[in-house]
C-alpha cells in the first residue's frame, strides 16, 4: 500500500522522489539488525508501475516531464550567494524557530533520539529533502511550496524528540504566527482593490480580482476572433473563468509548453486573433504574422491591459518567426532518450524532434 501511494504521489510531484530517496536512507542508516530491506523492495515493488506509466506517457509525449524539470525550466540557473540565504530564511518561515532551537540545545540526547526508529525516520525523512534543496539553492531559487510537502516530518520528528512544556512554547509561537497571517489575509480581502496601486503586482491584481469583467470583454469580440493571451497563465486563468480554451500565441515561457500539444497553429491559418497582454505590445511581435493588426487597451480599476487584434493569420511567417525557433530551444531531445512519438516536431517539422548535445 505504501509503494502504491508513492507511486500515485510520484506522479503528481515528482519531488516525491526525494521521499523514496529518504526510504533508502532510512534502511540504511538503520542498526544493521532492523534494516527491512524485504520491505523495502517490496514498497518500490509496489511504486515501479506508476513510474514506468509516467516513463511510457514521456516518451509517447515529447519527454515533456523531463524536458520541463531538467532542462526547460533552469535556464538561468547559475552560482548564487543570494539563493541559499534566500531558502534558509524560507525554512525559518515555514518550520518553528523555538523548536529548532530546542532541538539543536538537546545535542546529548541525539544518540538516544538516533535509537528511536519512528523518531529517526521522521528526522530522516525531514533531512533528506530539505537538504537537496539546500544543494539545489547554490544554483537557482527554491519556491516556497517546494518545502511544504516536507515540513510535517520536522514537525512529527519534533513531536517525537521534545517534552510536552517545550511542544507548547512551539504550539504559542505558532498559533500566534498563524493568527498575524490570518489577520493580514482578512484584512487584504476587505480593502478595494485600488489599495494596491503602488504594487507592481498591481495589474496582476486586477486580472484575478476582475477576472469576470476580463472575460466578458474577451468573449465579446467572439466568433470573429479566436482568444489568445500572450503567456501560459493568464491562459490558463481566462480558459478557467470563461469555460472556453484560451490558447497561448507566441513564444512565452518553458511554461506554455503545454500549450503546443493542444494548439494547432496549422488550423487556424486566415483566423482572427485575439490576444491578450497584461504588457504593452511590441509590433514586431504581431505584424509579421497577420495581414492587419489593431491596438486597443482596457482599462479596469486602474489598471491597463492591452488588446491585440491580428486579421488574417500566416501560418507560415508564424511556423518561421515563432514555432521553429521553439522547437530548437525547448524540444532538443538529449540524445541519450529514445525519441517515441511528439505531436508538436511531428506536427510541424514532419520528422523527430531535434537532438540535445
Amino acid at each position: 500500500i505504501a509503494g502504491v501511494l508513492l507511486g500515485l504521489a510520484f506522479l503528481s510531484k515528482y519531488f516525491a522522489a526525494l521521499l523514496a530517496i529518504a526510504l533508502a536512507c532510512d534502511v540504511v542508516l538503520a542498526p544493521r539488525g532492523e534494516r527491512p530491506w524485504r520491505g523495502l523492495a517490496v514498497t518500490f515493488a509496489g511504486a515501479l508501475p506508476f513510474v514506468l506509466l509516467n516513463l511510457w506517457w514521456n516518451y509517447e509525449h515529447c519527454w515533456s516531464n523531463l524536458m520541463f524539470n531538467l532542462y526547460n525550466r533552469h535556464e538561468d540557473a547559475g552560482l548564487s550567494w543570494r539563493s541559499p540565504l534566500i531558502y534558509l530564511l524560507v525554512l525559518a518561515y515555514v518550520l518553528s524557530p523555538p523548536a529548532i532551537a530546542q532541538l539543536a540545545g538537546r545535542n546529548a540526547a541525539w544518540r538516544t533520539w538516533w535509537s528511536r526508529r519512528g523518531l529517526r525516520f521522521f528526522a530522516i525523512a525531514c533531512a533528506v529533502p530539505l537538504g537537496a534543496f539546500l544543494l539545489l539553492s547554490a544554483v537557482r531559487g527554491v519556491g516556497l511550496h517546494w518545502v511544504l510537502a516536507f515540513v510535517p516530518f520536522f514537525f512529527m520528528a519534533a513531536a517525537l524528540a521534545l517534552p510536552a512544556a517545550r511542544l507548547r512554547q512551539s504550539l504559542a509561537y505558532l498559533g500566534g504566527f498563524s493568527l498575524l497571517h490570518l489577520a493580514l489575509i482578512l484584512a487584504g480581502s476587505v480593502l478595494p482593490v485600488e489599495t494596491w496601486k503602488f504594487s507592481r503586482l498591481y495589474d496582476g491584481i486586477v486580472f484575478h480580482v476582475r477576472i469576470a469583467q476580463v472575460v466578458r470583454a474577451l468573449e465579446s469580440q467572439r466568433p470573429e476572433f479566436e482568444i489568445a493571451a500572450d503567456g501560459y497563465s493568464p491562459a490558463a486563468t481566462a480558459s478557467y473563468y470563461s469555460g472556453r480554451y484560451v490558447f497561448v500565441f507566441g513564444a512565452a515561457s518553458s511554461h506554455a509548453r503545454h500549450d503546443d500539444l493542444l494548439t494547432d497553429f496549422r488550423a487556424l491559418e486566415g483566423r482572427n486573433i485575439l490576444v491578450f497582454r497584461k504588457s504593452p505590445p511590441e509590433p514586431h511581435d504581431y505584424e509579421p504574422y497577420f495581414r492587419s493588426v489593431e491596438y486597443r487597451s482596457l482599462e479596469l480599476s486602474g489598471a491597463t491591459f492591452h488588446l491585440v487584434l491580428g486579421r488574417q493569420f500566416d501560418y507560415r511567417a508564424y511556423r518561421e518567426g515563432v514555432i521553429l525557433p521553439v522547437l530548437e530551444r525547448y524540444y532538443r531531445i538529449p540524445r541519450y532518450l529514445p525519441q517515441g512519438a511528439c505531436i508538436v516536431c511531428e506536427r510541424y517539422l514532419g520528422a523527430h524532434c531535434p537532438v540535445r548535445g
